[in-house]
C-alpha cells in the first residue's frame, strides 16, 4: 500500500523527469496547433500605425512620450516593428512567427517561476502546459500590435525569478518590462505580496528603486505627457467594477471573451439560452470550474496561503485596467493570469496522477472548443480580413500611383464581402478602423504624402484638380 501511494503521487521522483519532459514538450506543438490559424491573420488597425512610425527611423520618437497615444511601448512596437519589417518587410507569416518565438521563450519562463515558486518540476511543467494553451492569448498571437502582451510578461518574469539570483539583471528586466508595456507597474506591488504573503526572502530597501520608476512614470504619463485617458480609456468606479472582475475570472477558466455579449445577470432566461447553444464550451467550463473547486476545498489547510497569494498577485495584475469598464479583454490575464494558475497548480500539487491528467484533458477540449467560438466571432479575425482584402484590391488596382494621389474608399459589394470572409459592419467607420486611416495605403505604397478618404457610396469628394483621385470601390 506504501508503495502504490508513493508512485500515485504526482510529485514524486521516480516519475519527475519523465513527466515533465512529456508534458513541458507537448505545451509548444499542442499551442501551436490551437492558435495555427492566428499565423494567417494581415496587418490591421495599430499595425499599419506602428509600421508607418517605424518606417520614419526616427529613433528618438520611438522612446519619446506622446500625448496622442494611451501606450508607450518603444521596445515592443515601434523598435520590434522597424526591425521586423526591415527583415520581412510586409510579410505577416513572419512577424507571427517571431511573436510565437517570444511566446515559447514566455512559456519557458514561466516554467521556471511555478518551479522556483512551488519547488516541483512536474507541477511547473503543468502549470507551463496550461499557460502555453490558454485561450487568453488569442488577441496577442493574432495582432502583431499586442505583442507587448508577450514580450512585457515575458521580461516581468525574468524579473521576478532573477529577483535574488542577481538584482542588477533583476532590475534591468523591470526596465525592460516597462518599456515593453506599461502593466510592469504591478511588479512591484507583486514582490510585495510575495514577502508578506509568502514570506520571501525580499528586502524592503531593493524594492525601492522599482517604487521610484513606477513614480516617475505615472508623474510622467499622467501629468507631464498626460494620456488620452477618454471614452473607453476613462476610468470608472461603479458596481460594474464586480461584474468585471467576474468577467476576467470567467475568461481566466476559458469562456470566451464574446460571451460577455451573450450573458446578462439581468436576462437569465436569455442568457441560458446562449449557455445551452454553445454547451460545447460553457459543458466543459462548468465542469472545470466544478474541478478546481473541489480540489481547493479538499487541499490542505497550509495551502491557503498560496491561495491568497495567487488571488493578490491576480488583483495587482489586474489593477491598470480594472477600473476600464468598457475596455476589458481576456488578453490583460498575460501577467495577471498567472496568480489564478499558481492557485490552480497549488490545489493539485499534491494531487495524484490520474486528477492531473484529467485536468490537462479537460483544460484542452475547453481550450479548444472555447478558441474555435473565438475564431469563427472575434471582430479581429473580421478586421484584419478587411485590411487583407482592401489593400491587396488597391494594389491590383493602382500598382503605382503618382505621389501627390489621394484614395477614395468606398464599401465593397456583398459578393466582394463574402469572397474575402469579411462583413462590413458600420461601412466606412470599420474599413477606417481596419485600415488605420492614411496609414494603410501609406505602408504598402511606401508614401506618406497618400492620402485616404473613406466615403460612403454616392458620397463626392472635392480635391484640388491637381491631385490624383483612385477610386476603391471592391467588387
Amino acid at each position: 500500500m506504501g508503495n502504490q501511494e508513493k508512485t500515485g503521487r504526482f510529485s514524486q521522483k521516480n516519475s519527475k523527469m519523465s513527466l515533465k519532459r512529456v508534458i513541458l514538450l507537448a505545451a509548444f506543438p499542442i499551442s501551436a496547433f490551437l492558435f495555427f490559424s492566428s499565423f494567417s491573420y494581415y496587418f490591421f488597425q495599430d499595425d499599419w500605425f506602428v509600421t508607418n512610425w517605424a518606417r520614419t527611423g526616427n529613433f528618438w520618437s520611438f522612446f519619446a512620450f506622446r500625448t496622442d497615444i494611451i501606450y508607450w511601448r518603444p521596445l515592443s512596437m515601434p523598435l520590434l516593428f522597424f526591425i521586423t519589417d526591415k527583415l520581412f518587410p510586409l510579410n505577416a507569416a513572419a512577424f507571427h512567427t517571431i511573436a510565437f518565438s517570444f511566446f515559447a521563450a514566455l512559456i519557458l519562463a514561466v516554467y521556471k517561476l511555478f518551479d522556483l515558486l512551488l519547488k516541483d518540476k512536474n507541477i511547473a511543467a503543468v502549470g507551463a502546459f496550461l499557460y502555453a494553451t490558454w485561450p487568453i492569448h488569442y488577441i496577442s498571437l493574432s495582432w502583431f500590435s499586442t505583442t507587448a502582451y508577450i514580450i512585457g510578461p515575458l521580461f516581468m518574469v525574468w524579473s521576478y525569478i532573477f529577483f535574488k539570483k542577481n538584482y542588477i539583471l533583476s532590475f534591468a528586466f523591470f526596465l525592460m518590462s516597462l518599456a515593453s508595456s506599461e502593466f510592469a507597474l504591478v511588479l512591484p506591488a507583486v514582490f510585495l505580496i510575495s514577502k508578506i504573503i509568502i514570506g520571501k526572502d525580499i528586502s524592503i530597501k531593493y524594492l525601492l528603486p522599482f517604487f521610484a520608476i513606477d513614480l516617475i512614470y505615472v508623474l510622467a504619463r499622467f501629468f507631464i505627457f498626460p494620456i488620452p485617458a477618454k471614452g473607453e480609456y476613462e476610468l470608472i468606479l461603479t458596481t460594474r467594477l464586480l461584474n468585471n472582475l467576474i468577467w476576467y475570472i470567467a475568461w481566466a477558466f476559458g469562456i470566451p471573451e464574446r460571451f460577455k455579449e451573450l450573458i446578462f445577470l439581468g436576462l437569465p432566461g436569455q442568457s441560458l439560452k446562449s449557455l445551452l447553444r454553445f454547451w460545447q464550451v460553457t459543458l466543459p467550463a462548468l465542469v472545470l470550474i466544478f474541478f478546481v473547486l473541489y480540489r481547493l476545498v479538499k487541499s490542505p489547510k497550509n495551502s491557503y496561503k498560496n491561495y491568497l497569494f495567487g488571488v493578490l498577485w491576480l488583483l495587482a495584475g489586474l489593477s491598470p485596467v480594472i477600473l476600464l469598464i468598457g475596455h476589458s479583454y481576456p488578453v490583460y490575464l498575460s501577467f495577471a493570469g498567472i496568480g489564478f494558475l499558481f492557485v490552480i497548480l497549488s490545489a493539485f500539487k499534491k494531487a495524484n496522477n490520474f486528477l492531473v491528467i484529467a485536468l490537462l484533458a479537460l483544460w484542452i477540449v475547453l481550450a479548444y472548443n472555447s478558441l474555435k467560438f473565438t475564431k469563427n466571432t472575434h471582430w479581429i479575425r473580421n478586421e484584419q480580413a478587411i485590411s487583407k482584402a482592401y489593400t491587396n484590391f488597391a494594389k491590383a488596382q493602382v500598382p503605382d500611383p503618382s505621389s501627390n494621389s489621394a484614395f477614395v474608399i468606398r464599401p465593397a459589394s456583398i459578393a466582394f464581402a463574402r469572397d474575402n470572409n469579411f462583413v462590413l459592419v458600420e461601412g466606412e467607420d470599420t474599413l477606417k478602423t481596419s485600415l488605420s486611416g492614411q496609414n494603410a495605403l501609406q505602408v504598402i505604397y511606401n508614401n506618406p504624402a497618400i492620402k485616404s478618404l473613406f466615403l460612403n457610396l454616392g458620397q463626392d469628394v472635392d480635391l484640388p484638380p491637381d491631385v490624383y483621385i483612385y477610386e476603391i470601390t471592391p467588387q
